[in-house]
């Protein structure tokens, strides 16, 4: 449009001018013409290669997102189906794709591992994530202390928390409560310990979860006076108790014989609102046994 500009200014002005310069004008405007007739066509030509590439490249880009797509769901169709191995061959040809899934999927890939098989392939995910320089989240890290704590693996829970300090992430009460329950099913109190002091020494914001850990550690120590001290504490802060609270409760008192407190710890549960499961009852029925 410049170039255009120009030629038509020139154009108009060449009767105002001398007849001698008359033909230096026309001179620069073929001159004018011809440049512009160039540039018109070195656009064109920018533009037709581009278009080309870039529709061989959206054509490649296709082809290998379709891939990524079809393992991802081969494998979480393989896991939901329990076939292990075949998760496992998915899982391999994931590796050897060009393109690599969001994190949002690798947790459902870790999910699904999680319930498939344990830790072992899930940490095999976990080791894939770091090679493609994919960061896990807190979720990341929740399905991995579970997969350890389903397996027992007492070092394992540990080192999973240890692990999320390293990679900038701060466990929050949930993840603390979730390593103490796993752990206090392993009947270590002293891992639970661990846990508790490493949850106070981080000190994160105070939730029915980071309550409950408390509890269950007062249980395992046999503290029935820390256990109500940390029960009414949560209530007054206005946490609403979990099963997992009532029953750390049942299961102290009941080792003290304080079956009366039981009673009043059962009617508790049952006007929550919350239903009595097999820990319940476990609590109960092993009091009362001991009581004769």
């Amino acid at each position: 449009m410049e170039l255009e500009g120009i030629i038509c200014f020139v154009s108009a002005g060449v009767t105002t001018r001398r007849s001698s310069r008359t033909r230096d004008v026309s001179i620069c405007l073929w001159w004018l013409e011809t440049m512009m007739d160039q540039a018109r066509k070195k656009k064109k030509k920018k533009k037709r290669a581009p278009r080309g590439r870039q529709q061989v490249q959206r054509a490649i880009r296709t082809k290998k997102e379709d891939e990524l797509q079809n393992s991802v769901e081969a494998l979480l169709r393989a896991a939901k189906d329990g076939r292990l191995e075949k998760a496992r061959m998915s899982l391999t040809r994931l590796r050897a794709c060009e393109f690599f899934p969001s994190l949002s999927t690798y947790n459902l890939i870790l999910k699904s591992f999680e319930k498939l098989s344990g830790s072992i392939d899930v940490e095999k995910v976990f080791t894939e994530m770091a090679m493609r320089d994919v960061d896990p989240n807190l979720e990341s890290f929740m399905i991995l202390i579970r997969a350890y704590g389903r397996a027992a693996d007492k070092a394992g829970v540990k080192k999973a928390l240890i692990r999320m300090f390293e990679n900038g992430i701060e466990p929050e009460g949930r993840s603390y409560a979730v390593a103490v329950n796993y752990l206090a099913q392993t009947g270590d109190t002293g891992s639970v310990k661990w846990v508790v002091n490493l949850m106070q020494s981080r000190k994160p914001a105070p939730s029915e979860f980071t309550y409950a850990a408390l509890i269950k550690l007062d249980a395992m120590e046999d503290d029935a006076r820390a256990a109500e001290e940390h029960f009414q504490e949560m209530v007054d802060s206005g946490f609403e108790p979990t099963l997992d609270v009532f029953n750390s409760r049942l299961f102290v008192n009941g080792r003290k014989g304080n079956l009366k407190k039981m009673d009043v710890i059962l009617r508790e549960l049952l006007e929550s609102g919350l239903r009595p499961n097999e820990a319940t009852y476990a609590a109960m029925i092993r009091s009362y046994l001991a009581e004769g």
